[in-house]
């Protein structure tokens, strides 16, 4: 996804200078959504939707169809373009480097979640972890603009 969205947008960039503006108000502004919504997300087990898990294979193509996903590696693309001579230069290290981050982070990830899952028991605990998450997300959209 980041290799595909950085060579895209490379040669997109070349033409309109305006359009990482755009690109990172979108972005934020999805990303602000989606906190918001984390924040207010019930506990797990509380809906009817945490009794039916998503399977692999409906996991694997949500992946390709996730805004944040391509809110994030657009918005990289956009940022560091100027790192790389060539677009296709820009999504090999792209490509590189999101699957490297992604390998490490979503481990922790998966671990932390599974454990929260396993140790909170009690819906107000689940309202202040879900908060903590949102307003991470809400902190994710600084670095943008810096």
């Amino acid at each position: 996804m980041a290799a595909g969205a950085s060579f895209g947008l490379t040669n997109v960039l070349i033409f309109d200078p305006l359009f990482p503006l755009m690109l990172k108000t979108a972005g934020t502004l999805y990303l602000l959504w989606l906190a918001w919504k984390v924040a207010g997300a019930p506990a797990p087990g509380t809906d009817m939707k945490a009794m039916h898990p998503t399977g692999y294979i409906a996991g694997l193509w949500m992946l390709w169809h996730n805004p944040k996903g391509w809110a994030m590696t657009a918005a990289a693309a956009a940022a560091y373009a100027n790192l790389a001579s060539s677009p296709g230069q820009m999504a090999l290290v792209m490509g590189l480097s999101f699957g490297i981050a992604a390998l490490a982070s979503l481990s922790i990830w998966c671990y932390a979640g599974r454990e929260l899952a396993r140790r909170i028991k009690k819906p107000a605990h689940w309202r202040i972890v879900n908060s903590s998450l949102g307003a991470l997300i809400m902190a994710s959209t600084i670095p943008m603009w810096l």
